[in-house]
């Protein structure tokens, strides 16, 4: 028991200052985890987006086809219909 008690409140600070420490290695260790983890979904994200718009073009691509063909089965009667006035007269 040779220590005294200036060397006793040292050997406190420094425990007090590695427990610290540690402690905020392991919120680092956790922290890096957690942004390892945003990354992975940020990184799928535009995956699922380029998918998702692949889709739409395909499903815009089908309503535009049907309503082009609609026009164009509809047409002939637009033109009727506004040709007729012309010949009744």
């Amino acid at each position: 028991m040779g220590g005294t008690v200036k060397d006793a409140k040292s050997a406190e600070s420094k425990a007090s200052k590695a427990y610290d420490k540690a402690k905020d290695s392991g919120t680092a260790n956790n922290n890096v985890g957690k942004q390892n983890e945003k990354i992975s979904k940020l990184n799928a994200e535009p995956t699922r987006k380029k998918a998702r718009l692949t889709e739409l073009v395909a499903m815009r691509t089908s309503i535009n086809a049907q309503y082009s063909f609609a026009y164009l089965r509809v047409r002939p009667m637009v033109l009727l219909l506004i040709l007729i006035p012309f010949f009744l007269t």
